[in-house]
């Protein structure tokens, strides 16, 4: 018998420091639209999925660097979807307090239909622990089906600011909760991006 392994799957890490200097503004902006319209019944403040449409230029460098590197994977790894055809959809998420990360309905979820989703950390707390608390926690996919033979069930991306992880949309994720139960500093402040090619 012979081991393959045709349906590996990737999780890619995106290191945003070109951006470094946008970052205040960025989360600014994520701020103020959490203070207008917060999305009921999810996890910590979100704002609408509306943040590539602004016309701000630091989220459209945002966007083009994000956008870039998933193009540059798409390239890389899938003739079907070479013609670059692709939209994507924005949002920012506060974590304010451990509070905020209250598990619930929407706590374990994916991004289905969604061929890539990503999740960008512009700032975390201090005081609460390692890097790896401002993380996301991904799901081996093959878990439920062989767990004893899959290896570890999940995966912890680690925090890196500015930056990120890009995995595909029907992964099941979700943020890490500090194990220290303090007050933040500052929020938790990210930038989930949902990316379909076809």
């Amino acid at each position: 018998m012979v081991e393959r392994t045709p349906w590996a799957v990737p999780v890619w890490r995106i290191d945003l420091d070109g951006l470094a200097a946008d970052v205040p503004e960025l989360i600014a902006d994520i701020q103020r639209r959490a203070g207008e319209y917060t999305v009921p019944d999810v996890p910590g403040r979100q704002t609408r999925d509306d943040l590539q449409d602004s016309d701000r230029i630091e989220w459209q460098r945002f966007h083009a660097e994000l956008l870039g590197a998933t193009d540059r994977i798409v390239a890389a790894t899938s003739r079907d979807l070479t013609d670059g055809r692709r939209f994507c959809r924005s949002r920012g998420v506060l974590f304010e307090s451990v509070a905020d990360f209250r598990p619930g309905r929407w706590w374990v979820h994916t991004h289905q239909p969604a061929t890539f989703s990503t999740v960008v950390t512009l700032q975390t707390p201090t005081g609460v622990g390692s890097a790896e608390e401002g993380g996301t926690v991904l799901r081996n996919p093959w878990a439920s089906l062989a767990r004893a033979s899959a290896g570890t069930s999940t995966w912890e991306s680690g925090a890196v600011v500015p930056g990120g992880i890009i995995f595909p949309g029907p992964i099941e994720h979700w943020p890490r909760i500090p194990a220290e139960l303090v007050d933040f500093d500052v929020p938790r402040v990210l930038v989930v991006t949902d990316v379909v090619y076809w």
